[in-house]
């Protein structure tokens, strides 16, 4: 089994090779998402292939990608996807790196 990251997920090409992999489920396990700034098609694509790790560009669409989760089912929420705390706030704004849930 190939394990894949995907970049842009919510995009037109995200969205075709998710589709694919679909099709081809048995050969593929996603890792990674990563979006910009679409939270509902985030979210639906979490639910639909359970990655270990989701990214969005934008950090105030983390924070309501997180928020969808926490009032969906507050047990799903794991650590990777915790508030962060002030210091990895401030690691962050010193990063070049996307928020991580």
């Amino acid at each position: 089994m190939k394990r894949v990251t995907i970049l842009g997920a919510t995009g037109s090409i995200g969205t075709q090779t998710l589709d694919v992999i679909s099709q081809n489920s048995d050969d593929f396990e996603v890792v990674a998402l990563t979006a910009s700034e679409s939270v509902e098609k985030m979210a639906e694509l979490i639910q639909r292939f359970c990655p270990s790790y989701a990214v969005m560009k934008n950090e105030e669409k983390a924070e309501e990608l997180r928020y969808s989760f926490t009032v969906q089912d507050p047990a799903r929420l794991s650590a990777r996807a915790a508030p962060r705390s002030k210091s990895s706030d401030r690691a962050s704004k010193n990063s070049s790196k996307s928020p991580l849930l």
